[in-house]
């Protein structure tokens, strides 16, 4: 992402795999960043160096939607929905896809998402 980004990191990582993302995804932060983990599929457990977020002012933060109640999860869709329908809908904004596997690859899709063989999303296809 500092290549990317000419050196100066991004404003938000929203992180589902934690443990093994933790470093790369703090060093991919821009001064005053925010990482968001919603997800622990790499692991709970990680070191962090307390330095580097202040020395970049950065914020750790986490959050899910398992504990939440149905009508939190409807509110929390509905101003998602608001904020960023219309650009999804115009295509200005859009998830990246990495490739996209019929359904029958799923074992395939797996291997290579817990291999980190990937950027961006992988789809299967349902026929």
């Amino acid at each position: 992402m500092r290549e990317v980004t000419a050196g100066r990191g991004v404003d938000v990582v929203l992180d589902s795999i934690g443990a093994p993302y933790l470093k790369l995804n703090l060093d991919s932060l821009a001064v005053g960043g925010r990482l968001v983990v919603i997800g622990l599929m790499g692991g709970a457990k990680a070191e962090l160096s307390l330095a580097q977020l202040l020395g970049a002012r950065l914020s750790v933060i986490g959050s899910t939607l398992r504990t939440r109640s149905v009508a939190e999860k409807a509110a929390i869709v509905d101003g998602f929905v608001r904020r960023f329908g219309a650009d999804l809908a115009a295509r200005r904004i859009a998830p990246v896809i990495d490739r996209v596997l019929p359904l029958a690859a799923a074992p395939d899709a797996h291997r290579a998402m817990k291999a980190s063989e990937h950027f961006g999303k992988i789809v299967l296809r349902v026929a």
